[in-house]
């Protein structure tokens, strides 16, 4: 999925913030990856991240990656269209930190 899907950047709300992923062609997987580079006082309230171009009708169960690349914590499941519209809630990230969501269609 990585070197054939289709590479995708997002609009986070703060802009001491970088997020981009991948989505797999047929968008039944998906990478998303968090970056937090500096602090401000955006990344201190709830933000939310909109994730466009999945299959609305398609119900998505996200998880974080550990550190050892193995699936962590799930997140929840969710449909392309709350992804797109809601968006996911994102964390509180320490300056120089991220997180890896890893979308899989279930």
């Amino acid at each position: 999925m990585l070197h054939a899907g289709d590479a995708v950047r997002f609009d986070p709300e703060s802009t001491s913030q970088i997020c981009h992923g991948v989505y797999s062609v047929d968008r039944s997987e998906a990478m998303v990856s968090i970056v937090q580079l500096t602090s401000d006082s955006e990344n201190e309230r709830t933000q939310f991240l909109r994730l466009p171009g999945l299959v609305a009708d398609r119900k998505y169960r996200v998880a974080t990656f550990d550190s050892d690349l193995s699936v962590g914590r799930d997140v929840g499941v969710f449909s392309g269209q709350q992804l797109e519209t809601l968006g996911l809630k994102l964390p509180v990230l320490q300056p120089e930190s991220g997180v890896i969501l890893h979308l899989l269609c279930v």
